[in-house]
């Protein structure tokens, strides 16, 4: 009798802790979604239409003396390229982690499953994924708001320098 109260009991843990690992993947599997959606592969050729412009514009303008408005502009601008190429780097990076974790979740999984590992520890194990995707999770909120931000700047500035760009030229 004892022995069927346990098991019941054992069962339980088994398919909470699977649920909880279930619903780790999924959140894994949405941040997947939000880099490959949020972060666009365009990021790079915005970055180097920017450079080109900035260069451009360094070799062709020349002033007596620096507008106040054109030097926070290229300040933000230049700022907004830099950004970028951090950007990508840390897309990368989050990306392997997010790969690697959710690796980690279906080894877990498959150890639960089949009672392999140390029974007592799982909950601890689960504990420490969730706290790894808490991490994961607020990674790629600031990598999406650094996105939008240097999304934006372009949007504002690119037009606006290169308005600047065709008015030296001509």
């Amino acid at each position: 009798m004892l022995a069927g109260v346990l098991l019941s009991c054992s069962d339980f843990n088994q398919r909470e802790q699977l649920r909880a690992l279930e619903n780790m993947t999924n959140t894994t599997d949405s941040l997947l979604d939000v880099i490959k959606n949020g972060v666009p592969d365009s990021l790079n050729t915005m970055r180097q239409t920017m450079l080109n412009t900035e260069i451009a514009l360094k070799n062709k303008v020349t002033m007596d003396t620096v507008d106040m408005r054109y030097s926070v502009d290229m300040d933000t601008y230049n700022l907004a390229i830099n950004r970028i190429g951090k950007i990508y780097h840390h897309r990368l990076e989050l990306d392997a982690t997010l790969k690697k974790e959710k690796k980690q979740l279906a080894n877990l999984k498959n150890d639960i499953e089949k009672g392999w590992g140390k029974r007592s520890e799982y909950n601890q194990y689960i504990k420490l994924e969730e706290k790894n995707i808490k991490a994961l999770t607020t990674k790629t909120q600031v990598l999406q708001k650094e996105t939008l931000k240097v999304c934006e700047v372009y949007r504002l500035l690119h037009p606006k320098m290169k308005t600047l760009l065709r008015t030296v030229i001509e």
